[in-house]
């Protein structure tokens, strides 16, 4: 599966597509801050409602 682009730009554009992504989803994403070729990014996990076990599910990267 090839990433999907997308480009939000400012805090409230980004707190909303995340806050979107949970709401669609119904569980909480937890964000790991980390780097992705010296950049600034989050790796995104999701928790399986069965578990207490969270899987990756994404690679944020913010871009200056």
């Amino acid at each position: 599966m090839p990433p999907l682009p997308h480009a939000y730009q400012g805090r409230s554009a980004i707190g909303a597509f995340l806050r979107d992504g949970e709401a669609r989803r119904g569980a909480p994403m937890r964000l790991v801050p980390t780097h992705a070729n010296t950049q600034p990014a989050f790796g995104c996990y999701l928790s399986a409602p069965e578990t207490d076990v969270a899987r990756a599910y994404a690679l944020f990267v913010l871009a200056p």
